[in-house]
């Protein structure tokens, strides 16, 4: 089954370039985790006066019927906000693999 990706841009005009990247970060996510079915991605740029701009992304996953939110990554560089949203991504779905599923049914015993 092939990988959905949404990507919106806000504050900011389109990128061809940056759509790419974060294609290509989603398409290596989905090598990894093959069970990922959509994946949206958000990268915001927010004007700070002094400091310049910086980018808020914000991932939105769908796997095996889980969800899965990295929220607020930022960095004054789009790409390794990018980049660092998706590690996070990567960790967050490693993660969710290792721990094993409760059934509503399954109580702790003790």
């Amino acid at each position: 089954m092939a990988l959905k990706v949404k990507i919106v841009l806000l504050n900011m005009s389109p990128s061809e370039i940056l759509e790419a990247n974060i294609a290509k970060h989603a398409e290596k996510l989905y090598g990894m985790h093959p069970a990922l079915t959509e994946c949206a991605a958000t990268v915001d740029m927010q004007s700070h006066r002094a400091q310049g701009n910086e980018y808020a992304v914000r991932l939105e996953l769908h796997a095996a019927g889980e969800g899965y939110v990295v929220s607020r990554v930022e960095n004054q560089d789009a790409y390794v906000a990018i980049r660092d949203a998706f590690d996070a991504a990567h960790k967050q779905l490693t993660a969710a693999k290792r721990e094993p599923r409760r059934d509503s049914s399954q109580r702790e015993v003790g």
